[in-house]
Order: structure tokens, then C-alpha cells, then sequence
């Protein structure tokens, strides 16, 4: 992807954006799977090796967690991260021009406007909680941080850097990406945003009332953020910064509100962390295991940290909402790739790995694909581990997720395709095979499911895997 958004899960599936919580599709203890894309992918790929169709070898029960298919990592792409970010806040503030010097509602009191009448400076409502926010979860006090930016050589950032810009041109218009762009290069060249340096990163709070239309896309209808590179010049010389944009998305309460703005916000922190310039040096992606990359509408939800984490439960820092992220660090580690974990969420992670062959798919390696023929069938092994001893075995379920809040009531993969396991319950160690059948008839095309592993209704962990009818 050339430019990163925070997407909209589904609208949120909530009423008016009411509740700013999002869900990941591929782990967790209330994961809905993904929805299945019926539609052929444009690739290149290639007959994949053949499969092993017999069972694979039990292991020992009581070595944790047994040996299986690893959960995937992003992959460095080679580029720069901020390691140690230098966030500056922007807000907007609202000029008003007042008769007699008398200032109506500006907290920052009265200055002369330069042609005899007197200027009210109001600021945002929430320009002090959004700057000790920034302030504080990039910071070294932050285990949010700490944990989600494990794995991506990023360390503690530093805040304490703002602009308050004046919201003539934006507040009740409709504005683009380019005209961020410009916002941002004036202000640096007129010094009312502090100029570029190492490690930085811009971060737009925009008003409620601002209209945000970008690369054919609308904020809140479409997405709930983003963030970018661009090129500015200073002192003579060009420099490639990174910013993000937070829209303020209309929700049921103002706290509401508030919280579906940090959540976005620290979306994109993380992912402009790990991925400042996405566009001409990218770093950290998902790009070898397409089946963790979350669908999202008619497409995906993009690959960065943030974007493959999309669908997980929000998380309280130190008072404030935040998304967890994926971490390659627990990934490695066979724990919950998305932290930090809710309190209450068992410290027990497991699953059913299934192992899948590396085929070429748009140009790059990727496993996470079962490719079959109409009218065949392909038969894959996989292993269920767990990071500690199970109270009982977790019970298998193959297909999509119905929705019911019931995790074992499933749909099938798609219509027609089959899925057969040769065991329905399993405890670490285990080793077990899936075999799946498309009929004569089946539509062509990639079909997303799950292996899920159910110990009770709020207690189970899926792994994601996509068919290939080809």
C-alpha cells in the first residue's frame, strides 16, 4: 500500500461509530473471521509442493509449547523506523473578532487583531488531553508502548512538541491530502510548526467539522485514519517527513468520541513507527502470510502493525483507549501476536498451526494458502500447541464465523467446499490433518476461513488460512 489507513471495521459494525472498539479477525477470545472474498485474485502463482497427506508426529504433551508452524512476523523490508519519535502535536484553534474588547469564550485571552479590533484565540477542547496523550504513550512510562513496539527496534519517544494552527481554512470544509500537505509546509516555512528534524512525526488533530476526502476515500465513512510522507524544504535543503491524520468521527458521547480518536491515533503512531515512509523506504510488513492480513469490506485491512491487529479488543493505558498492536516479539514467542492482552484474558495462548506450502502470489513468496482444483481435494497436517498446560482440550471447529457470539457456530469455507478434521479435540502435542474438497462446480477464487480452537465461549484462538480454487 502506498499510503496507510486505519480503516473502518465494517462501519465497527455500531450505530453512528458509537463505540470506538475494534476486533481482530485471526486471534482472540471474540475474533469474528474474516468474511470470505469470492472474487480471483490477480496472480502469478505457482503449483504449490505436494502435500504431505498422512498425519504429522505427536509430541511430547508436556513440552510447551510443542513444535508447529510459526506465527508470522512482519518483515523488515529494509527501510528506517523512528526509533526514538519526536511527536509534535497539532491542534486548531478558532480566531474570533470581538467589538469592544471583550473576548466571548477564548482561553487565551485577547490580542490585538493589527486593525483596531481584538482577537479571541479558542482552542480545541481537547488540545491539553490530546498533548499529554501524545506526551505520554510514546514515552518511556508507556507499556503500551513498550510492548507493541517490541520486536521493531523502535525505543521510547518524546512528545512536547505542538503547533496550534488557526482553523479558518479548515474548520466546516472539505479538504484533501494535498492540502494537508500544503497546511504542513507552510507552517514550517512560517514557523508556526516546529521545523524537521530526526525521528519526526506530525500528528493532525483535525475538528469535528472538517471534511476529509483523500486518495477517493472519505474520513468516517471509509476510514478512520491514516498516515503519509511527504517532502518539505528548510533551511534550502529537501527532507522527507512523516505525519498522520486523525479525523474526528462523529460518535454517540463526546468521551466516545475522544476514545475513538486516541484508538485511531494510536494506530497510527505505531504503524508510522515501524513504517514512516511507506511510500518510498518502506520497513515492517506483513507480505509472507496473506491469510493473518484481516479482510475488511471488499478488500484487506492493509499489513502494517495496526492494520493486522484491526479487528482486537481495545485496551485502557493509564486511562486512555488505545488499539493493541501486532508484536513481533510474541509472535515469536507462540503468544498472542496483539498486545497488550485485556486483563482478564487467559495468559494461555494456543491453536491449531496449519502448515501450508510457500507459493508466488502478486511477485513475493506467501504461505497461509491450501490451493485445490474444482472437482479435488488437498489435504494439509497441522499441530495444536499451547504456551502452558490446557484445564481441558480445546474443541475444532473449521469454517467462518456466523456472528452469533457463539464461537462453535461456524459457516462453511464457502459454498460447496468441504472441510474434514481427523481429530475434533486436541491438547498441546497433538498432530492432526484437514483435508478440504471443492466440488466440480466451485467458483474459482481465494476463500478466507479459519481453524478455530474453542475452550469456552470468551476463551478461543483461530488460525487463518486461505483457499485457493484454481
Amino acid at each position: 500500500m502506498s499510503r496507510t489507513f486505519q480503516s473502518l471495521a465494517v462501519a465497527l459494525a455500531l450505530p453512528a461509530l458509537a463505540l470506538p472498539v475494534t476486533m481482530f479477525a485471526c486471534s482472540g477470545g471474540d475474533s469474528p473471521a474474516a468474511p470470505a472474498d469470492a472474487a480471483a485474485d490477480a496472480v502469478d502463482a505457482a503449483p504449490p509442493p505436494d502435500t504431505d497427506a498422512g498425519p504429522d508426529a505427536e509430541q511430547p504433551p508436556d513440552i510447551y509449547p510443542s513444535n508447529h508452524a510459526p506465527i508470522p512476523q512482519l518483515d523488515n523490508q529494509g527501510g528506517p523506523v523512528l526509533d526514538h519519535m519526536k511527536l509534535v502535536t497539532i491542534t486548531f484553534f478558532h480566531a474570533l473578532a470581538v467589538d469592544g474588547g471583550v473576548v466571548d469564550g477564548g482561553d487565551a485571552g485577547a490580542v490585538d487583531g493589527g486593525d483596531g479590533g481584538v482577537t479571541g484565540r479558542v482552542s480545541d477542547e481537547w488540545r491539553d488531553s490530546l498533548r499529554g496523550f501524545d506526551d505520554f504513550i510514546v514515552g518511556s512510562t508507556s507499556t503500551w508502548w513498550s510492548q507493541t513496539m517490541a520486536g521493531y527496534k523502535v525505543g521510547p519517544g518524546t512528545g512536547g512538541l505542538y503547533a496550534e494552527l488557526d482553523d479558518a481554512k479548515v474548520a466546516s470544509k472539505s479538504i484533501t491530502d494535498a492540502d494537508i500537505q500544503k497546511m504542513l509546509a507552510d507552517g514550517i516555512a512560517s514557523g508556526t510548526v516546529p521545523p524537521p528534524q530526526a525521528q519526526i512525526l506530525y500528528a493532525f488533530y483535525f475538528p469535528a467539522s472538517t471534511q476529509i476526502s483523500s486518495f477517493n476515500a472519505a474520513a468516517c465513512a471509509d476510514f478512520l485514519g491514516y498516515h503519509d510522507e511527504m517532502a518539505v524544504t528548510y533551511n534550502g535543503a529537501p527532507t522527507q517527513v512523516a505525519y498522520a491524520v486523525m479525523p474526528r468521527c462523529p460518535a454517540s458521547t463526546k468521551q466516545a468520541m475522544k476514545d475513538q480518536l486516541t484508538v485511531t491515533a494510536s494506530h497510527e503512531l505505531a504503524e508510522a513507527a515501524s513504517d514512516p515512509y511507506p511510500e518510498t523506504n518502506g520497513t515492517y510488513r506483513m507480505i509472507t502470510n496473506d491469510a493473518w492480513v484481516p479482510l475488511l469490506g471488499g478488500g484487506t485491512a492493509g499489513n502494517e502493525n495496526g492494520d493486522v491487529c484491526i479487528f482486537a479488543p481495545n485496551y485502557d493505558e493509564s486511562g486512555y483507549k488505545v488499539q493493541p498492536i501486532w508484536s513481533n516479539a510474541a509472535a515469536a514467542a507462540s503468544k498472542e501476536p496483539c498486545q497488550p492482552q485485556p486483563p482478564l484474558a487467559s495468559p494461555i495462548y494456543y491453536g491449531a498451526a496449519v502448515q501450508t506450502p510457500k507459493l508466488k502470489d502478486r511477485g513475493h513468496p506467501a504461505l497461509g494458502y491450501l490451493v485445490v482444483s474444482p472437482g479435488g481435494s488437498v489435504t494439509a497436517n497441522l499441530d495444536f500447541f499451547s504456551t502452558a498446560k490446557l484445564p481441558a482440550d480445546a474443541r475444532l471447529f473449521v469454517g467462518r464465523d456466523k456472528g452469533t457470539g457463539d464461537p462453535t457456530d461456524m459457516r462453511d469455507i464457502a459454498d460447496g467446499i468441504k472441510a474434514t478434521l481427523s481429530r475434533t479435540e486436541a491438547h498441546n502435542g497433538n498432530a492432526l490433518t484437514m483435508t478440504l474438497t471443492a466440488p466440480a462446480n466451485a467458483v474459482k477464487g481465494d476463500f478466507h476461513f479459519v481453524v478455530r480452537s474453542v475452550l469456552e465461549t470468551t476463551d478461543f484462538h483461530d488460525w487463518p488460512v486461505i483457499v485457493r480454487v484454481q
